[in-house]
């Protein structure tokens, strides 16, 4: 889900964040595979990592992200369609 900024963060401005640990939102928004005004939404509420603010872009710490993922990830257990008939 390709999250569209009428803004768009120059790729290099991008990368250098990411080396210094830093992710921006829509970028979280593609990795959880939801709209970027979800992701929005759910920091208004307090439901994702602290973030930092510069100019009108919003950071995570990629440290943040992945306790997020680890967290909030499904746990799948694998089986067959046998083991729900028994």
């Amino acid at each position: 889900m390709a999250n569209e900024n009428p803004n768009p963060l120059p790729e290099s401005v991008r990368a250098t964040f990411l080396g210094a640990g830093y992710i921006v939102e829509e970028d979280l928004s593609d990795l959880r595979n939801e709209k970027l005004e979800t992701t929005r939404i759910k920091r208004s509420r307090g439901e994702m990592p602290p973030h930092h603010k510069f100019g009108s872009r919003i950071f995570y710490r990629v440290e943040d992200v992945l306790t997020l993922v680890e967290h909030g990830a499904r746990k799948v257990r694998a089986g067959t369609a046998m083991d729900l008939l028994s």
